[in-house]
């Protein structure tokens, strides 16, 4: 078959080849890859054989399985017992803060936050939480 003169009808034309399925596993035989990279029979083969298959699903609808952008939400944690605690220093900082809520470890690992009032003292834990991660065990005293 040669060049073609004149307009070409549709009943002629070949569809695109296209990777993008929808299904969830991709089945792709070295015919396939021959007529999408132009490449002979037995190069198909070898290349099919040669690759890992591990086949990243395009991009139709779950973008979030791909791209991952849940992970910032996801807190780091530490893998250990801590205890914490409010401290009452009975005087008033230079900063104004009145408490402190301390974060201890038997792994001798300390860490105060200043807090105006002891109900801020979520806050310092946020705060904890998103510096050094969320740990397995925090024992408090309730206060």
């Amino acid at each position: 078959m040669g060049i073609l003169e004149g307009p070409i009808h549709s009943d002629r034309l070949k569809p695109p080849k296209t990777f993008l399925l929808s299904k969830r596993h991709s089945n792709t035989t070295p015919e396939d890859l021959r007529e999408a990279w132009n490449i002979r029979v037995d190069q198909a083969r070898m290349t099919l054989e040669a690759t890992t298959q591990h086949h990243l699903r395009s991009a139709i609808m779950p973008l979030s399985r791909r791209y991952r952008m849940d992970r910032m939400y996801k807190q780091k944690r530490l893998c250990c017992k801590m205890a914490s605690d409010t401290m009452d220093p009975r005087c008033q900082g230079l900063h104004g803060y009145r408490y402190c809520q301390v974060f201890g470890s038997k792994q001798l690992f300390a860490e105060a936050y200043p807090i105006h009032q002891k109900k801020d003292c979520d806050e310092a834990l946020r705060q904890f939480i998103d510096e050094y991660g969320a740990p397995d065990i925090l024992i408090t005293d309730g206060s």
